[in-house]
């Protein structure tokens, strides 16, 4: 259904110049009953693309709104599953600057492919239609302004995908240093760091300023690029046009038929244009969003995990030793403690020795990488993590 309408939609839009051409071909004729015909089928027509248009927005609007809530959803979910070392290889205010800039893609993708590319390309259609009944002449000159418009997009939306890119880069980089200092307040203040964390930020923000102004010349090049396109193809066919008409190849009526559709044709060629320079935007936006999805759950559940109704809570470290995938160093090496059924017991040492990597390899945030650890005689590794870590108190 929604297929069909914003394929219909634009085609009945896209008539209002042939209208034009019956009326303006009809008046000398003075027929008040064909006249006024004319104007009703054409209103009728009006109404029709208002409702055509309105229900193709709010189906729009319905899906892409579920689309956007089920990838939010989907992008929450991984995020929760993913490992401990994910969590603590990452900079918070870097992911929430990819996540929220890629909600706000997928509406500018989804609006751009649906609302703009398809609309443009219907009306371009219907346009062709018009202009091969009327003349080849003005038919290949439209085929010509729309090839070179789409050679001249492609090259400015390749450059403004690429500085895209940085600029994302850089944002998420300053992101980063803003969050991670609002989480960590109390430790900047603590340690002093104020003007130490306000330097580190303009450094950034100095490349960041060079990459959004080259980002920025590929839209003002693409904007004078295309007018000048669009001006000259305008000029060129509108003057074949009043030749054809003043030596009474054309009608009066086509060649307002022919003034009017370049005239709602050209703006709706900006529209495409608009529309795949925001393609190109969402699509460097939402590939960090999406790529989120691409990092692989290293903890992973078995697949027939073993599961206890009551846990006595006999713990043991058997032989365990451990190595964080960033340090050569072991964290814990051949660790053998057992731990009976109510015991009480405190782990005590200098900073780094491992205490509290014991207590992440117990909840599973990490694996051993030798040795094991068990629970009531049973591998942690055999229990799912919920269902592990649903025993600590």
């Amino acid at each position: 259904m929604f297929i069909v309408l914003i394929i219909l939609s634009p085609v009945v839009e896209s008539l209002t110049p042939y209208f034009y051409k019956l009326f303006v071909d009809t008046i000398p004729k003075m027929d008040y009953n064909l006249m006024l015909k004319i104007l009703l089928f054409y209103i009728g027509i009006q109404f029709i693309a208002l409702m055509l248009s309105s229900a193709k927005f709010l189906v729009g609007d319905i899906l892409g709104l579920e689309a956007v809530a089920k990838t939010l959803a989907t992008v929450f979910s991984h995020i929760h599953n993913l490992d401990f070392a994910f969590h603590s290889s990452k900079s918070s205010g870097s992911l929430i600057s990819a996540i929220k800039r890629g909600e706000g893609a997928m509406w500018n993708l989804y609006f751009s492919i649906h609302f703009r590319i398809v609309d443009v390309l219907v009306r371009f259609i219907v346009l062709l239609y018009f202009f091969k009944n009327l003349n080849s002449t003005i038919f290949l000159l439209t085929i010509a302004t729309f090839t070179i418009a789409s050679i001249i997009m492609l090259v400015f939306v390749k450059f403004n995908v690429e500085r895209r890119r940085k600029v994302n880069q850089l944002e998420d980089d300053i992101s980063a240093v803003v969050v991670d200092n609002m989480i960590n307040f109390e430790t900047v203040k603590l340690f002093v760091k104020e003007s130490w964390e306000q330097k580190r930020l303009s450094e950034i923000q100095i490349d960041w300023k060079k990459a959004v102004w080259k980002y920025v010349y590929t839209y003002r090049g693409l904007d004078i690029s295309m007018g000048t396109l669009i001006n000259l193809s305008i000029f060129s066919i509108l003057l074949y046009a009043l030749n054809m008409t003043i030596k009474g190849f054309f009608t009066l009526g086509d060649f307002i038929l022919v003034a009017v559709f370049l005239q709602s044709f050209f703006p709706h060629l900006y529209e495409l244009v608009w529309g795949f320079r925001d393609i190109a935007k969402s699509y460097s936006d939402i590939e960090k969003y999406f790529g989120i999805l691409d990092n692989d759950i290293k903890i992973k559940d078995p697949e027939i995990p073993k599961f206890l109704d009551k846990v006595r809570g006999e713990i043991e470290f058997k032989n365990t030793s451990f190595t964080y995938s960033e340090s050569k160093k072991e964290a814990v090496k051949n660790i053998s403690l057992p731990i009976r059924q109510g015991q009480s017991i405190a782990l005590v040492g200098r900073s780094g020795s491992g205490k509290t990597t014991l207590i992440k390899l117990l909840m599973r945030f990490y694996d051993v990488d030798r040795g094991s650890i068990t629970i009531d005689n049973i591998d942690i590794r055999k229990f799912t993590k919920s269902h592990l870590r649903s025993f600590m108190g």
